[in-house]
């Protein structure tokens, strides 16, 4: 997966919150998928690269993803995408 700068990166969208400074959310993603997946990232901020590794041990399971076990689940369906802050410290 290849990562560059975009309208994403502006309105600070949730890729803006993982990458080289953050891979826990993606390495998350992976294992959720096969836990002897990782992830080895390379790049900057805003212009980054990342692999799908197998590792020969399976990782523990993310306690982020752990809790969904005790969800009842919600529905999802995706939607034209729009600009919406994620950060406390920005106003719209």
């Amino acid at each position: 997966v290849s990562v560059r700068p975009s309208p994403a990166h502006e309105d600070a969208a949730w890729l803006t919150r993982c990458g080289p400074h953050e891979p826990a959310p993606l390495q998350a993603m992976v294992r959720a998928v096969d836990p002897h997946f990782d992830v080895e990232i390379a790049g900057e901020p805003q212009s980054w690269q990342l692999t799908v590794v197998a590792r020969d041990d399976a990782a523990p399971e993310a306690a982020e993803v752990q809790v969904t076990r005790f969800s009842g689940g919600a529905s999802f369906a995706f939607q034209p995408r729009i600009s919406l802050p994620v950060s406390a410290g920005r106003r719209a």
